[in-house]
């Protein structure tokens, strides 16, 4: 059973696992490098850190200062990642921070464009105001429906009368042509009318062509034409054939996606590929074949159900459909047969023809799916809230809109030092020496931030203690910052009076990650200074140690006021 003892000052539990650390170098040997560092503060890009799945794996070791540029772009977590891994000039510290954890505080969003008839959102995956760079434009390949032409009409030949039947996507719509005198095929096709397509001549020749469709992009499935004669040879009569035809050429999109800041294009052409087509040629007049995002639904006098998921190959699922009565089902192509039900659009077609196994009224498509894929390979782009079936509609190239730098709030940093708990380091550095307000004067910030340098003091001071603890166990330094007079930095050191905290006060000028060298705020020290106690073994003081800067003032003035004019 477990007892309670008294340890280093608190009441803890046994069992259990607890310690105490006494540094004592009076043998002679140097001590291991303890360079853990925790930083959270702004940058132009990246998400926030509320929106990381686990703080513990946003951890960057030297060696990904490209990585942290990628993801974060430009700002002061940038700027310190080099001053912790590279802080001084000094032999006496070999090294900087071995690990930084990462929290970003300022909210930013991602620019998007909501495609045309709720088709889903295009957003840019650089969070901030570079995602507005970001355009997006599509051509169509139009769908070029079916048509049918017969040979030369015979004149009188149909003096008769005649009737047939005309099935469009597998449904049935019979025609009957009124017995008289028809001289010519102009005059023939006066007397015809289907609903959805168009009747027109070619000489003496008949012509049906389906109705252009505007959203054939949408439909996710391709179209078919069927002929039938209702009493036989009545469609030769009016030199046309019996049979089944569909589009010559389905309905693609040409995507062009750019980045015009970096000079970066991406294009492809997604769509217009037929993968499962099926037909039904039993007594019952009707019939059709759904697909839903759980199952595969042959239905005609009844309705026979496949759960996708019981099939891991859409092979496996044409073969178990070709088991139900008067239904053919094949794929076009045998580079389809490996993948998943699920690439099949969300689609209701008709499946009714006279001979199944010749002939598929049904033409199912993966459009959704290859712009699924298109927009998951992008390295600009993604798409949200994306449509199940067919393509997106054409655009022009446009600009996506939306994207912001976003504020840092008080709450952001309470998050931040909350967050912080869960991962074990040595330091912990707020990238922040001023208020907001002045930070927002200056444009080092953006204008909805909330945040106060005392606060952020109080908070860190706070986040120490509680982790320095016996029960916590991750004992921690904070080095904080203040961008103040002289006099009012002393008060505000004396005030704090924590040998865990480390207050620095001095603007030091350096290089930007872009290459520019100019003044940073007294956090840039700060950034140093952990870094170069991450970087040389434990017990060495920094005092007399040379740091990697070319430059350091003690100024209260905004940053924005010019070198010469500084005091």
């Amino acid at each position: 059973m477990a007892i309670n003892v008294s340890f280093n000052g608190a009441t803890i539990w046994s069992p259990g696992a607890y310690s105490k650390t006494n540094i004592d170098l009076s043998g002679g040997f140097p001590l291991g490098q303890t360079g853990l560092v925790a930083i959270f503060g702004e940058s132009t890009r990246g998400k926030s850190g509320s929106e990381e799945s686990d703080i513990s794996k946003n951890v960057y070791s030297p060696n990904q200062i490209a990585e942290v540029r990628e993801k974060y772009g430009t700002g002061p977590i940038v700027d310190a990642m080099n001053f912790l891994f590279a802080p001084a000039s000094d032999g006496n510290i070999p090294s900087g921070a071995q690990a930084v954890y990462i929290y970003k505080t300022n909210a930013s969003s991602r620019s998007q464009l909501a495609l045309a008839n709720t088709y889903g959102t295009v957003r840019s995956l650089e969070y901030g105001i570079g995602g507005n760079t970001v355009t997006y434009g599509v051509s169509e390949t139009a769908e070029v429906a079916p048509t049918v032409e017969g040979i030369d009409y015979v004149a009188n030949a149909a003096d008769a009368g005649a009737s047939f039947t005309v099935r469009l996507d597998g449904v049935d719509e019979i025609i009957t042509v009124a017995a008289s005198t028809y001289g010519d095929a102009a005059t023939l096709i006066a007397a015809i009318t289907i609903t959805g397509a168009t009747v027109t001549a070619s000489g003496e020749k008949v012509v049906i062509t389906v109705d252009p469709d505007a959203t054939a992009n949408q439909n996710g499935y391709g179209k078919t034409m069927e002929l039938v004669d209702s009493t036989p040879s009545d469609l030769a009569l009016l030199g046309l054939s019996v049979g089944l035809v569909d589009s010559s050429v389905e309905s693609a999109m040409t995507v062009t996606i750019k980045q015009t800041r970096d000079l970066l294009e991406e294009q492809d052409t997604v769509g217009g590929n037929i993968v499962l087509e099926a037909g039904y040629d039993g007594v019952n007049t009707t019939a059709t074949i759904q697909v839903t995002s759980t199952q595969v639904i042959l239905t005609d006098a009844s309705a026979a159900t496949f759960d996708k998921a019981a099939y891991p190959t859409i092979l496996q699922l044409v073969n178990a459909m070709n088991l139900t009565a008067d239904w053919n089902v094949a794929l076009s192509s045998t580079l389809y047969n490996s993948l998943s039900p699920d690439v099949l659009d969300i689609v209701n077609v008709g499946a009714k023809v006279s001979q199944a196994s010749t002939q598929k009224a049904a033409r199912i498509k993966k459009d959704a799916n290859e712009v699924a894929d298109l927009m998951s390979l992008s390295s600009i782009v993604d798409i949200i809230s994306q449509s199940d079936t067919g393509l997106m509609d054409a655009v022009t190239e446009t600009a996506l809109t939306g994207g912001i730098l976003g504020g840092s709030t008080t709450a952001a940093i309470t998050d931040a030092l909350t967050a912080l708990q869960e991962v074990r380091v040595n330091s912990v550095i707020p990238l922040f020496s001023r208020d907001a307000t002045a930070d927002i004067s200056d444009n080092l910030t953006d204008a909805t931030s909330t945040y106060t340098v005392l606060g952020i003091h109080q908070g860190v001071k706070t986040h120490c203690s509680l982790m320095s603890t016996t029960k916590n166990r991750s004992e921690r330094q904070g080095y904080i910052s203040m961008k103040d007079t002289f006099d009012n930095c002393l008060d505000r050191a004396a005030l704090l009076a924590d040998a865990r905290l480390e207050l620095c006060i001095q603007d030091t000028r350096n290089t930007d990650s872009v290459g520019n060298i100019k003044w940073f705020q007294p956090w840039s020290q700060s950034a140093m200074l952990a870094g170069a106690r991450g970087g040389s073994p434990v017990g060495t003081p920094l005092t007399f140690k040379y740091f990697n800067t070319t430059g350091i003032r003690q100024t209260a003035q905004a940053m924005s006021t010019a070198e010469e004019d500084i005091t």
